[in-house]
């Protein structure tokens, strides 16, 4: 039997690392630091991720946008692919294959979607060519300055920089630290004061998102409760689903033999930066996406 294989690529990504463009006002010189130019007030630096983990709950296909409220999760028109939870550990470049793949049922699935914990662990920094202040190592009230700047060794909620925290979630260094801690980093807003459970990216090179879900959309994301429905406030959180959209339908006939599934680090960290009266200022250090391919077989 000829086999067809028709490859999805979807970034599984989490809030600010969904976008796939950095700033315009952050560039790298030749020797690969991070150099900010420009008169804009936020510069979206981009650099190698080292490491990743995180836990896979589901995967599947779907062939019309599932919808979710805070009393019903909606999934009936998508189809379970993975037999059992995965926990993800990849270093820049490596790969890791799922195994206990079901073969979903005969038809045409317009999206894929994945379901994670809301809490993920990564490695990386981001090295500046100047000065660049930072929060504290501890998360105490107070800056310091550095060029080599990384996310701190406390759990970091993505909403951080947006409810007036006492520092900066990102922590710098004159040096570039020896050990690269494994920081932790929480699912638990999409980047609003108030409270928001959906966001939707219009297109791949978005460097902006909307807070209702949308058909057209490249990506919808949604943070769920533990029962899978749309959470009620950041406490709820458990889970965070992210659904994409395929230019051309995922065909399963009766040719296709089952579904391969991998996971790869390819992308890179955001360094979330400020200018702040001449003054700059990084506030998150995250992880700008994790890839999972999902192949006809």
């Amino acid at each position: 039997m000829e086999r067809t294989r028709t490859a999805i690529l979807a970034a599984v990504s989490t809030v600010i690392f969904l976008t796939t463009t950095a700033h315009a006002a952050c560039s790298k010189n030749e020797d690969g630091q991070l150099v900010i130019s420009g008169n804009d007030p936020l510069s979206i630096c981009r650099t190698d991720a080292e490491r990743i983990i995180y836990q896979v709950n589901d995967i599947g296909l779907c062939k019309a946008l599932p919808e979710f409220t805070t009393s019903a999760g909606q999934l009936d028109s998508c189809e379970s692919v993975l037999a059992n939870e995965i926990s993800v550990d990849l270093t820049f470049g490596s790969t890791q294959e799922a195994v206990d793949v079901v073969r979903p049922p005969n038809g045409d699935y317009s999206y894929f979607y994945v379901v994670i914990e809301n809490e993920a662990q990564y490695q990386g920094v981001a090295e500046y060519a100047q000065q660049i202040t930072g929060g504290t190592e501890t998360g105490e009230p107070g800056f310091l300055q550095g060029r080599f700047c990384q996310a701190p060794n406390y759990p970091v909620n993505l909403d951080h920089m947006y409810q007036s925290p006492n520092s900066y979630a990102s922590h710098c260094t004159d040096t570039d630290p020896e050990i690269k801690r494994l920081s932790t980093v929480r699912v638990n807003n999409f980047f609003a004061n108030t409270f928001q459970p959906i966001m939707s990216v219009p297109e791949a090179s978005s460097t902006v998102a909307n807070f209702t879900p949308s058909a057209d959309a490249y990506q919808n994301v949604y943070l769920l409760d533990q029962e899978k429905r749309l959470a009620e406030s950041s406490e709820d959180i458990s889970f965070m689903l992210t659904v994409m959209q395929k230019q051309s339908p995922i065909t399963i006939n009766n040719e296709t033999e089952g579904l391969r599934i991998g996971f790869n680090l390819t992308d890179a960290i955001n360094a979330y930066t400020f200018d702040v009266n001449g003054t700059l200022l990084v506030s998150q250090v995250v992880l700008n996406g994790r890839t999972v391919t999902v192949s006809e077989e």
